[in-house]
Parts: C-alpha cells; sequence; structure tokens
C-alpha cells in the first residue's frame, strides 16, 4: 500500500517519470524526495525518527534544540506532507510515522555521527525530564543508549530492564534485555558480567532449560572463584540449591546450603544467610524432620522485625508456612503465607506471588475449602501461563488436580495430573513427578483400573526411594498394596502392607501427606486377607485419632469441619472408623 500510495504521489506531482521496470526500486527513492521538499522541518523529521515509530510531543519538544513555535510549524509541514500523523491521546498530543518504512527511511538518513547525539539527547531526556518513564522503561533508555554508542549506560539500563522483566514475570522479555546486555559487556567488566548471567541463569531456571541453567551456574562458579569473592561463592551455592531441588535432589540441597550458610557468615553477609536457612527450613520440611526444622525457621524469623527486603522475607514466611503445613497447623500456614504474599506484593515479585498464591490454593485444598482453593488456583494458572515457567505451570495443574478430585471429578483430576507429569518429566523433576505418578495410581485405582494404577503407583514408590524420602515410599507402598491386592497378588500385598504397618507403628503417621489414605489401604488389605494375625481395625484407629489430633489444631470451626466432612479420604476414614465401632465393641 505504501508503495502504491508513493508512486500515485510521485506520478501526480510530476516527480518522476518512470518506465515500468523502475518501479519495484523506487519507493525508497520516492521517500527521500518528499522528505527533501519539507525543508528545514527535515531536521525536526530526523529528531521524530530517532524517537520511534509513534512519539509525544511533550518528549520531542523535550529534546529538540530549538523552540515550540518552530517545532510546532515543522510539525505542521510534516503532517501536510503526510509523513506523519496526529495521534491524541488524552493528557498529551502524540503523532506517529504514517508508516515504518518511512520512520526508517528518515532515521537512516541521518549521518553517524548526528544519529548518535540524537539519540544520546533523547535517553538523556528521558531520564532528565520524564523519570517515571525512565523507571518503568529502562528498555526504551537502552536503545537509545546503545543507538548512541554509550556502551555502559547501554549496559546498565539492559541489565535494569531485565531485572524488572524478570520480576515481572516477563521471561522472555528479560532473555532479550540479558542478551543485548551480554553483547555489550567487555571482557574484564566483571561486575556487569555477573549480573547478566545471574539474569540469564534465572530465565533459564523459570523456562525449564536445564542444560543453559546449568552452563549459566558454571560461568558464575567460574567467575565467583575469579574474584576469590566469599559472597558471590555463597550466591552461587544457593542458585545450585534450585537447581538440585527442581531434580529432587534434597541431600544435595542440604550440602550446598550449609555451604552457603558458611560462607554468608564468613563475611557477615546476613540477608544471603537468612535466605540459606530459608532454603534449609523448605528442604527439611520436605523430609518431614520437623525437629530438625523447628530450631531452623525460628533463628530465621528471629529477624523478620529489622528486615527491610520484603523479597527476603516474602521467601521466609514462605518457608514458616512449609513448616506450620508439614505440623498440621493449617491456621498458622495460612496466615504465614498471606504474609509472604503481601511482602512479595510490595516487591513486586510476580514470580515469587504466583509460587505464594500456588501454596495458598494447596492450602485451601487441604482444608477442604474448594471455592477459595479454585479461585485462588485460576488466577495462579493464568499468571503462570503468561510467565511460561513450567514448574509453576505443572505446580498449579497438581493443586487444581486436587481440587477436582476433592469436588468428585475424577476425570478433569486424572487429565490435569497427566498433564503437569508431561511437563515435570520434561523438566527433570523427579519429586513433582513421583507425586503426580502417585495421585494418578490413587484415581485409577478409584476409578476401577488398577493395572495402571499399579504401574504409576509402583513409578511413585521406585522414585521417592531414589530421592530419599521415606515417607512419601511408604505412602506410595500402602496404595500399591492395596491395588495389587485387587489383581490377585495376595503374597506381595500382604508382605508390603505389613510393611507399611510396621513402619506406622514405629513412627506414627507425622511426615505422611496423605495418612488417612495410607491407613484406609493398611486397614483394607488386612481385612481382605481376613489374617486374624493381621488387625485390620488398628490401621484405622491409628488413622482416626491423628485425624482428630489434627483437626483440633485447626482454631477455625467452619475450618475444622470442613477439613473432617469435605476432604474425601477423611470423611472416609471417619465413616470407615464409625462401621469399626459399630462391628466392633472394644472399639467404643
Amino acid at each position: 500500500p505504501l508503495f502504491v500510495e508513493e508512486l500515485t504521489k510521485a506520478l501526480r506531482e510530476g516527480a518522476m517519470q518512470l518506465p515500468i521496470r523502475a518501479i519495484p526500486t523506487t519507493l525508497h527513492d520516492s521517500l527521500l524526495v518528499r522528505m527533501e521538499r519539507v525543508g528545514p522541518a527535515r531536521e525536526t523529521l530526523g529528531w521524530a525518527a530517532a524517537l520511534g515509530r509513534e512519539f509525544t510531543y511533550a518528549i520531542l519538544s523535550a529534546v529538540v534544540p530549538y523552540g515550540e513555535s518552530r517545532l510546532q510549524s515543522d510539525l505542521a509541514v510534516l503532517i501536510e506532507a503526510e509523513l506523519i500523523v496526529p495521534r491524541y491521546t488524552g493528557r498529551d498530543t502524540g503523532y506517529a510515522f504514517k508508516h515504518a518504512l518511512v520512520q526508517e527511511a528518515a532515521h537512516a538518513t541521518l549521518l553517524r555521527r548526528t544519529r548518535q547525539t540524537y539519540h544520546r539527547r533523547i535517553a538523556e531526556g528521558y531520564a532528565t525530564c520524564f523519570p517515571q518513564i525512565a523507571e518503568a522503561q529502562p528498555e526504551l533508555l537502552a536503545q537509545h543508549y546503545a543507538e548512541a554508542g554509550v556502551t555502559t549506560e547501554a549496559t546498565d539500563h539492559w541489565l535494569r530492564a531485565g531485572g524488572r522483566a524478570i520480576a515481572q514475570g516477563a521471561t522472555q522479555e528479560a532473555r532479550v534485555f540479558f542478551a543485548h546486555a551480554m553483547q555489550l559487556i567487555g571482557t574484564n567488566d566483571h561486575a556487569r558480567r555477573w549480573q547478566a548471567l545471574i539474569g540469564q541463569e534465572q530465565v533459564f531456571s523459570t523456562c525449564g532449560e536445564r542444560a543453559a541453567q546449568q552452563v549459566a551456574l558454571g560461568e558464575l562458579r567460574n567467575l565467583a572463584e575469579a574474584l576469590d569473592d566469599d559472597a558471590r561463592r555463597a550466591y552461587v551455592y544457593l542458585r545450585q540449591t534450585r537447581f538440585a531441588g527442581s531434580s529432587g535432589d534434597y541431600q544435595g540441597v542440604l550440602a550446598l546450603v550449609d555451604r552457603a550458610s558458611g560462607l554468608a557468615r564468613r563475611v557477615g553477609n546476613l540477608e544471603l544467610e537468612l535466605e540459606a536457612l530459608a532454603y534449609k527450613a523448605q528442604t527439611l520440611a520436605a523430609f518431614h524432620d520437623l525437629e530438625a526444622t523447628r530450631p531452623v525457621i525460628e533463628m530465621a524469623l528471629t529477624h523478620l522485625d529489622g528486615l527491610h527486603n520484603d523479597l527476603l522475607r516474602a521467601r521466609i514466611l514462605t518457608a514458616a508456612a512449609y513448616y506450620y503445613l508439614e505440623a498440621d497447623d493449617f491456621v498458622r500456614a495460612v496466615q504465614f503465607q498471606r504474609q509472604g504474599l503481601e511482602a512479595a506484593q510490595r516487591a513486586a515479585d510476580y514470580q515469587l506471588m504466583l509460587k505464594i498464591s500456588a501454596n495458598l490454593g494447596l492450602l485451601y485444598t487441604m482444608i477442604g475449602c474448594y471455592p477459595e482453593a479454585r479461585a485462588t488456583l485460576e488466577r495462579a494458572q493464568e499468571q503462570a501461563m503468561y510467565v511460561g515457567d513450567p514448574w509453576m505451570q505443572a505446580g498449579t495443574m497438581r493443586h487444581m488436580a486436587l481440587v477436582d478430585w476433592g469436588c468428585g471429578d475424577l476425570v478433569r483430576a486424572q487429565a490435569l495430573f497427566e498433564q503437569a507429569l508431561a511437563l515435570l518429566t520434561e523438566v527433570g523433576d523427579a519429586f513433582g513427578a513421583a507425586t503426580c505418578h502417585g495421585y494418578l495410581g490413587y484415581m485409577l485405582a478409584a476409578s476401577g483400573n488398577p493395572v495402571q494404577a499399579a504401574q504409576h503407583l509402583a513409578q511413585a514408590r521406585t522414585a521417592f526411594a531414589t530421592i530419599g524420602l521415606e515417607a512419601d515410599r511408604i505412602e506410595a507402598q500402602a496404595a500399591y498394596a492395596r491395588v495389587i491386592l485387587t489383581l490377585g497378588q495376595c503374597d506381595t500385598a500382604r508382605g508390603l502392607a505389613v510393611e507399611v504397618w510396621e513402619f506406622l507403628r514405629a513412627q506414627g503417621v507425622g511426615g505422611l501427606t496423605e495418612p488417612s489414605l495410607v491407613c484406609l489401604c493398611v486397614g483394607a488389605v488386612f481385612a481382605a486377607l481376613g489374617d486374624p494375625d493381621l488387625p485390620s481395625a488398628e490401621p484405622i484407629a491409628l488413622g482416626y485419632h491423628n485425624l482428630i489430633q489434627r483437626a483440633a489444631k485447626i482454631s477455625d470451626p467452619e475450618w475444622r469441619q470442613s477439613f473432617l466432612e469435605k476432604v474425601p479420604l477423611n470423611r472416609a476414614l471417619v465413616e470407615r472408623w464409625q462401621e469399626i465401632r459399630v462391628a466392633s465393641p472394644p472399639f467404643r
């Protein structure tokens, strides 16, 4: 369309007599002719072209080296020449080039030194006259400084733009900004290279690009060693904990976090030490080791009052929520997680807000507050898709599947777990994949598909054993024993169920994610085998009394009732206990 317009104008104005063969090569020449005809206004056209396809009167008037009278006259000439068109956008008058090619042609005609001068003045104009724009869009200044050849300022603004994009969950934009920064950073500029590598590693981590993340971590480690900087070493160890944790290497996480904590203490960096404590507490909670977790989380919480770093505050509060969840204190877990969400909101870190929202959704699910859980998780799902984080997408899918399970929609729950399993397998999250296998086994068994259920439960059991999570292995084994019993494998089912029962008698049900499920499964296997040496009622009694103790910790009466009556496994355990009490007087 632009080519036809320009050709028509040229012919109408008698500026060109064109043979047909010349038509494909005359668009640029036609634009140059029209730009030459605007006279002195061509200087304003150059400034406008340097600003971009669209620009406001305010910024243009702030950077041109002449007064408003001439500027307004020039703009009128450019509008009449149909090179630019006015755009009225509320408070400020705006303009746009009629076509991108017009802007590109005008920009290309500027001499290199002139072009660099214009771009530098524009960048400085934004910084001086429009600080809000400079703060909100550092990439805009980065582009102008880069065009001006001011490498250091361009790099700093690309880095700032990348950090801001990560915090806002704009992962792909962050990838581009950090890549631009890396292209400009000199070989010996270690400080800026460190910042760019940190940003790139975070992008790779968020996107599940494990190989690229590992390379970035290696470069960070090498740089920390080259600088002989213990604080940087501690930071690398902390980032490596995330890498190890995402693959289920929790023993590796504990070793790394202790190294980070020791180095942070040596250099007197309290924030790094507190971050290490938060990671350690979450990992110990994953092992269901409450005795070891308690002093770690208490130590971190003692520093909250004087802590001004909201991002770190949110992480510590999230670790505390994990601890109280494992301790079955759901009310305090929700309280800490809500406080963590408020801190993440103040820090404007959308990725952490997403993680905490997903955690809150899970907490509501475990209490049986399904409407609150669904609303929270639906928002989190939308954010996870926007951010492009496969772990968080899978996490919200898993939690939403539990909501559907609680509401009786096994078909949708199974589909969500299958989608989550595919994502987690792709990014190498062994723990997350094992969890999906376990729940798929539970649901397939409930849907009358014992063969596939047994396959998933066997994979979950093996994976948890490999990771070193004994309580989770026992949980999968209890369900597996019940399923293979229905497949006629009585002796194997008996042996597995007896092993689980011995674990329960020695360890209790503390540390189990689904204690009601485990007790129901062991009780069902013992009852089906009909062996008088197998106490079929005792696992149910153990599970029921534990359930009542857990419910007693819930101070909110509505939540307590929901926990007992709306969570399917808890409700089933209560009903089974009532049946046993009627049938067996000693249990009254």
